[in-house]
């Protein structure tokens, strides 16, 4: 009963934000982003129909998962970007979330580049430039991307997207 009263409250929620069916997932826990730490810096919003509560991220730790993630063909870059500016995050919040999260910038997979995003972030002049030079680039990526799926269907994977996409890159523009 409890089951199906959540459905309820689920579909409930979907309906009135107009948001598509099965969009209360738990597919995030399979994510390099997921660690069991976000429900202890997870913010209370509100809850729905008595059953469905739900909660929020601070920026700095949706900030943090994006670094963890950190995908060049999604808008990971640009969000961290965005989100440093418009929530005002500090370097060392972020830094600090990444810190709670996963235990330190040195734990992040793709650390230098994590480090150099977040070197560039705070010491550009320019954040709105900045922002567009990396969604442009995000944009790009995800369409060399998709180009390459249509072509070798099957090719891209978790575990080769980065290098194809280094590869494509350096015969598209000699990176």
């Amino acid at each position: 009963m409890a089951s199906s009263a959540m459905d309820m409250a689920i579909n409930m929620v979907g309906d009135q934000y107009g948001l598509p069916k099965g969009w209360l997932n738990q597919d995030f826990k399979k994510t390099a982003s997921y660690s069991p730490k976000i429900a202890e810096y997870s913010v209370y919003y509100r809850t729905f129909s008595s059953v469905l509560q739900v909660c929020t991220l601070p920026a700095e730790y949706i900030a943090a998962m994006k670094l963890v993630s950190l995908r060049e063909y999604k808008y990971d870059c640009s969000d961290v970007i965005g989100l440093a500016v418009e929530a005002q995050l500090s370097k060392e919040r972020i830094e600090k979330a990444v810190s709670d999260l996963y235990g330190g910038m040195d734990k992040l997979t793709r650390q230098e580049l994590a480090q150099k995003l977040l070197d560039e972030i705070y010491s550009h002049d320019d954040m709105k430039e900045l922002y567009q030079k990396y969604r442009e680039y995000e944009k790009e990526n995800y369409g060399i991307l998709k180009d390459l799926d249509s072509k070798y269907s099957g090719l891209l994977n978790t575990d080769n997207v980065g290098a194809v996409l280094k590869a494509a890159r350096e015969k598209l523009h000699g990176e």
